[in-house]
């Protein structure tokens, strides 16, 4: 299923470029945070804002029907804190988890705007996380109304739903280095519609993710 998958990619990747005016590479920082949208009744839930890099390609003014559509992929790898109590009949169980993700992302955009000569371009459309992998590491504290009663290490893998969709924008700017070569700072946001949940973990969220990024982008032609 992976060979396919990766078949399917390289033949998406080569229509992209015949088809696209401009193609760029780019990397950068990514910063995901939560929003807790289910947790059990009584449970307290805290999730630091998390960080990252990503590493992508993105092919610009891909002409379909005579409208400009944008596609971008990328990689990305992010950490973040989380901890959350979870009170039982007179026991309490404190958690102090650090959540890691890989995850592969495609996002499109039919939406193009371009402004400032059209150095600047705003792209409005969706995106589709695909999660390579993943790792939940911590410690679970089980207290009672007085002390601690003991301290488990707990270490999990693979656990998460493995696909999320949502909505994204995306702005980046053309900087002239040479005749057809840009360079083009981009800041990009995105929304998962899809919880993030897992079995071990008693609650689910949505993810949000802030990415700044820099790339050289091209003309093809």
């Amino acid at each position: 299923m992976q060979h396919k998958a990766v078949v399917f990619g390289i033949i998406l990747l080569s229509s992209l470029n015949l088809y696209s005016q401009k193609a760029e590479l780019f990397g950068g920082y990514h910063f995901p945070s939560f929003v807790i949208s289910e947790k059990p009744e009584s449970s307290e839930v805290h999730a630091s804002n998390g960080n990252g890099f990503s590493l992508g390609i993105s092919f610009q003014d891909v002409m379909i029907q005579k409208n400009p559509v944008q596609f971008v992929f990328r990689y990305t790898a992010s950490s973040s804190d989380w901890k959350f109590l979870t009170p039982e009949d007179k026991i309490h169980k404190k958690h102090n988890i650090t959540l890691s993700m890989q995850s592969l992302e495609a996002e499109i955009f039919p939406i193009n705007i371009k402004a400032m000569e059209k150095k600047l371009n705003i792209g409005l459309g969706t995106t589709f996380e695909f999660i390579q992998s993943d790792k939940y590491e911590g410690t679970i504290e089980v207290l009672d109304s007085t002390s601690t009663i003991e301290l488990v290490h707990v270490e999990s893998y693979g656990n998460l739903v493995q696909f999320s969709f949502g909505l994204s924008a995306n702005f980046s700017y053309e900087i002239i280095l040479t005749e057809g070569i840009f360079l083009a700072p981009r800041y990009a946001f995105s929304y998962g519609f899809t919880n993030i949940s897992t079995a071990d973990l008693p609650f689910e969220a949505q993810k949000m993710k802030h990415f700044f990024e820099l790339g050289i982008r091209a003309y093809l032609d």
